[in-house]
């Protein structure tokens, strides 16, 4: 984030670029991007319009936010064993703001289980903003007591 930071703040590089040379431009290097190892919900996305288009019924709303959140899950976790598998690093943490959706957390811990990867996750600090707070309190509080 270092790279990102200098970029923005001394290069003036607009936030969303400077996010986009350091994640997008790596992988397009190493020829791995938009082919392993990547998430693509594009299709999926496609397929829950579609569906929901068909049947306007609440039930329907149902199942398919069901079955988005199945298939989203499925999609990490397969990503996850990709990399575990060509990495050798086999936990996994789950955290930010999307963590706090019970349905999608509960359904990826169980994906990961049962490719036997280790889970991680938060259970006294929150995901999302909260986490980054603290974690910011924190090491705004180590930088003070270094200088005294």
């Amino acid at each position: 984030m270092d790279c990102v930071r200098f970029c923005v703040k001394t290069v003036g590089l607009p936030l969303e670029d400077a996010i986009m040379c350091a994640t997008e431009n790596p992988a397009r290097e190493i020829g791995i991007y938009g082919e392993v190892g990547s998430i693509e919900t594009g299709k999926l996305v496609r397929w829950l319009v579609e569906e929901r288009l068909k049947n306007l019924d609440e039930a329907a709303e149902a199942e398919l936010a069901w079955a988005f959140h199945r298939g989203f899950s499925e999609l990490l976790a397969d990503s996850a064993s990709y990399w575990a598998d060509r990495t050798g690093i086999d936990t996994i943490a789950l955290s930010g703001g999307v963590m706090q959706n019970t349905m999608l957390l509960g359904m990826l811990e169980e994906d990961l289980s049962e490719r036997n990867l280790k889970v991680i996750r938060h259970h006294m600090i929150p995901p999302n903003d909260g986490g980054i707070a603290l974690g910011q309190a924190l090491y705004a509080r180590e930088k003070v007591q270094r200088c005294v």
